[in-house]
């Protein structure tokens, strides 16, 4: 990793809070020596490829819209280069295959299969079972149990 130091926040100046997104990449580049991905959260290739494919293929979301609309909110980019960027592939489709292919050998899938999966019909949650139940039980016992907590935590002394 390098022998980069760790930097506390009371370390860092108010001037920090001002940078631009490309001043602050800037500086981690120049500063920690740190690499740009090509993408938010684009760091593994599973990330990559989970938000850069399949939530804007299967679910219709493109995570770079919050992304642009933070830019476009403080004066960084303008809603007409959002736009022109939205239009663009999340990433490069080459690599999108690549990626494809190496998350699905990473499930345990073939390519065939991989896609069966990716192309079903979405789901809502509350189809599938979970602990819901379970919670809100706990949640009733919490509430009636209240009146009759009289003991609070002891903080820990070390």
């Amino acid at each position: 990793m390098g022998n980069h130091r760790r930097q506390s926040f009371s370390e860092c100046s108010a001037e920090d809070d001002r940078l631009s997104e490309d001043e602050a990449k800037a500086r981690l580049i120049s500063e920690l020596g740190w690499r740009d991905y090509g993408g938010k959260h684009f760091e593994s290739v599973f990330t990559r490829f989970y938000q850069g494919y399949i939530l804007p293929n299967k679910f219709n979301i493109d995570k770079r819209k919050p992304h642009y609309s933070n830019l476009i909110c403080s004066g960084q980019m303008t809603r007409d280069e959002a736009l022109e960027e939205l239009k663009k592939p999340t990433y490069d489709p080459k690599l999108q295959l690549e990626d494809k292919a190496f998350v699905a050998k990473k499930l345990g899938f073939s390519e065939d299969e991989f896609e069966e999966v990716l192309t079903q019909p979405n789901r809502e949650h509350t189809e599938f079972q979970t602990d819901e139940a379970a919670r809100n039980r706990y949640q009733k016992i919490m509430k009636i149990t209240k009146p009759f907590r009289f003991f609070k935590a002891r903080k820990r002394l070390v």
